[in-house]
Order: C-alpha cells, then structure tokens, then sequence
C-alpha cells in the first residue's frame, strides 16, 4: 500500500475488506471518525442514521472520509497515513500494523 495516495469513494470496498480482514472493532467507530477529521455533529447524525448497527456506523463514516467531509484535509487527507494515524490515535494499533 503507498501510504500517500489520495483515495476516494471508488476505494471504500477495499477499506472496508482491509477493515474487516485485521479485526477492526467496529466499537471504536465514533473516535475513529474523529480522528480522520470528521465533526461530531456529523458522527452523530451518522449514529441516528444507524441505531446499534456499528458496522452501519463505519461505512457511513468512511464514505464521509472518502468524500473529504469537514475537516478531512486538515488531518491529511484520505489517504492510507491518515486511515492509519486514526487506528492508532483510538488503540486500534493491531489494525493499524496490519495495513
């Protein structure tokens, strides 16, 4: 994976397999977001949207990421380093190393 290429909406399957495949725990979704630059207003409409389905949640959330919602750009971009930087801001550091 080149840590510095620009993703977008075309890359969400691919992240999310990523996701799945290193047992990322979709517990953690809401500081995930806000690590990849996304408002907590926008979290939380997310959460409305997705009542307890968690995995629902983590789309959403990476769909906004890929589309350079809110403060997307000032924390890197959508781009593997920032998906990564996220991981590991929330203690998702077996996920993190496994991209």
């Amino acid at each position: 994976i080149e840590e510095d290429v620009l993703l977008n909406i075309k890359h969400l399957h691919d992240v999310r397999m990523l996701l799945k495949k290193s047992q990322f725990s979709n517990a953690e979704w809401f500081n995930f977001g806000l690590g990849l630059g996304l408002y907590h207003n926008t979290l939380k409409t997310i959460e409305m949207d997705y009542p307890r389905d968690t995995n629902g949640c983590v789309r959403e959330c990476l769909v906004k990421w890929l589309e350079k919602a809110d403060d997307v750009n000032d924390k890197g971009g959508a781009k593997w380093s920032t998906l990564i930087k996220a991981l590991e801001d929330c203690d998702q550091n077996s996920t993190a190393d496994y991209i």
